[in-house]
């Protein structure tokens, strides 16, 4: 969605109006996903049928973790070498290393029929978890 503004101050009141609003409906999990800086975590997300898998290193920007976002490396079927970047941990299932270990074997699968029913159920556990407030 593409939205226009009076102003660039306009712009920037909403982008923290759209992060505040997404900072409030964090789950504890996300919450943990977030607040570890001790060890390399990891996440899911969908996005579409494409599920993408991140790697977050406990280095990462602690101002932009403060904020909800988490800097690491995002992979996917659709980017399988990886992306560096930073992802709101309001759109994240965190998932073990064994997950994202599965995830990596099965070249970064898809949701739907051909995704490995051992993932696709972990995948579904780690939602269920992260999900309850």
């Amino acid at each position: 969605m593409i939205t226009e503004h009076d102003s660039l101050d306009d712009m920037f009141a909403e982008m923290a109006r759209a992060e505040d609003a997404a900072n409030a409906r964090i789950t504890p999990a996300q919450e943990a996903l977030r607040d570890d800086h001790t060890a390399t975590r990891y996440f899911a997300r969908a996005v579409y049928d494409i599920v993408v898998y991140g790697e977050v290193p406990p280095a990462s920007d602690p101002d932009l973790r403060a904020r909800g976002y988490l800097t690491g490396t995002a992979y996917s079927i659709a980017c399988p070498e990886g992306e560096s970047g930073d992802t709101h941990v309001s759109v994240c299932i965190p998932i073990g290393r064994p997950v994202f270990e599965m995830a990596r074997e099965h070249d970064w699968p898809v949701l739907g029929p051909d995704m490995p029913l051992l993932l696709a159920h972990a995948l579904y556990q780690a939602e269920q978890l992260a999900m309850t407030p």
